[in-house]
């Protein structure tokens, strides 16, 4: 299990860099990631903060979890 940082996330929800965010979307496509709540948490700050999003929900919205399967925290339950 691979674990994703919040920069990929950023990069994917904002394609700031086009370059950055195509890999960003590449490693969000596989089935084996983990999301901790903490990066979630950076991400919202993130997009709140330094791209001025309000609507935070509205851009996470994108996460592509129709793409890659959930990712699982150790005890089993969904970490996003």
């Amino acid at each position: 299990m691979n674990g994703v940082d919040t920069n990929i996330i950023g990069r994917f929800l904002t394609g700031d860099d086009p370059g950055q965010s195509e890999k960003a979307r590449a490693v969000l496509k596989r089935s084996d990631i983990f999301v901790a709540e903490m990066v979630m948490l950076e991400v919202e700050w993130v997009l709140r903060h330094a791209y001025s999003l309000r609507q935070t929900r509205r851009a996470a919205r994108y996460f592509p979890t129709t793409e890659s399967s959930f990712a699982r925290q150790r005890d089993g339950a969904n970490a996003w």
